[in-house]
C-alpha cells in the first residue's frame, strides 16, 4: 500500500465513524439553522442558475447536497465514507426528487466526461491526498462553461491533529495558511476566472454563536472563503 493509499484509508475510516457527531457539530448546526439562508446565498452566488446538474464531492452527511436540492438543483453526492452516506441517504428518503448519494472517491469521481454543470466541495480539499489531481478530474467532469464552487478555510494547524503525522504529511492542503494556496492549485489545474470571496458574515455568525455557547470554542473559528472558477 502506497503512502497515498494508506492516508486515504485512515481518512475514510475516520469520517465513516464521524457521521453521528458531524451533524451536531456547531458548524453543521449553523448550516441548517441560523446561517441556512446565508449558506444558500453563498452557493447560489457561485453556481449556474437552477435547474442544473451538480456534483457534491466529499458530500458526507449530505448537508450541502440537501441545501442545493432546496435551491432547485439536480444533485449527486459522492463520498468514500459509507458511515457518513448512511445519514445522507436517510435525509434523501424524506423528500421527493432527492439528491442521489453514492460511494465515490472525491479525487477521482466515477462519472463520464462532461457529466455536470457544476461541482461543489465544502471542507473537502484539505482532506484530499492529491488535491491537484482531484481538481483536474473535476474539470474533466464539467460541461463547457461549467463551474466549481469551493468553500474552505486557512485552517493552519487547527486540524493537523485530526490524523496521524504520516497521514497529514500526505494531505498537502491540510495546513494551508492562505486562500492563495488553494487558488494556486486551482489555476494549475487549468481553471479560469478564479475568484475568492471572504465569508465575513459567516465568520461573524460563527464567532457570536461560539461566544453564546462556549467561549473556549472561539479559538476554533476561522475566516472561510468561497473560491469559484470556470472550466
Amino acid at each position: 500500500m502506497t503512502n497515498s493509499e494508506s492516508a486515504q484509508a485512515v481518512v475514510t475510516e475516520y469520517w465513516s465513524k464521524a457521521g453521528d457527531a458531524y451533524d451536531v457539530h456547531p458548524t453543521s448546526v449553523l448550516h441548517t439553522g441560523e446561517a441556512a439562508g446565508l449558506w444558500r446565498g453563498i452557493w447560489a452566488s457561485g453556481l449556474p442558475n437552477p435547474p442544473a446538474d451538480v456534483l457534491d464531492v466529499g458530500t458526507g452527511t449530505g448537508l450541502v447536497a440537501m441545501e442545493l436540492w432546496r435551491l432547485g438543483y439536480r444533485v449527486t453526492g459522492v463520498d468514500l465514507a459509507e458511515g457518513m452516506l448512511d445519514f445522507a441517504r436517510a435525509k434523501a428518503r424524506q423528500v421527493q426528487n432527492a439528491p442521489v448519494f453514492a460511494v465515490g472517491d472525491a479525487v477521482s469521481p466515477p462519472f463520464p466526461e462532461g457529466s455536470f454543470d457544476a461541482i461543489t466541495a465544502r471542507y473537502v480539499l484539505w482532506t484530499l491526498r492529491e488535491p491537484e489531481r482531484a481538481l483536474s478530474n473535476w474539470r474533466r467532469l464539467l460541461r463547457p462553461g461549467g463551474r466549481i464552487a469551493i468553500v474552505d478555510g486557512a485552517w493552519g494547524d487547527m486540524y493537523t491533529s485530526t490524523y496521524d503525522q504520516d497521514t497529514t504529511a500526505v494531505l498537502t492542503l491540510a495546513s494551508a495558511t492562505s486562500a492563495e494556496e488553494y487558488t494556486a492549485a486551482i489555476e494549475a489545474a487549468g481553471y479560469r476566472d478564479v475568484a475568492v470571496q471572504e465569508l465575513t458574515e459567516l465568520y461573524e455568525i460563527e464567532l457570536r454563536h461560539s461566544a453564546e455557547t462556549d467561549g473556549a470554542e472561539s479559538s476554533q473559528v476561522r475566516l472561510q472563503y468561497l473560491v469559484t472558477a470556470a472550466r
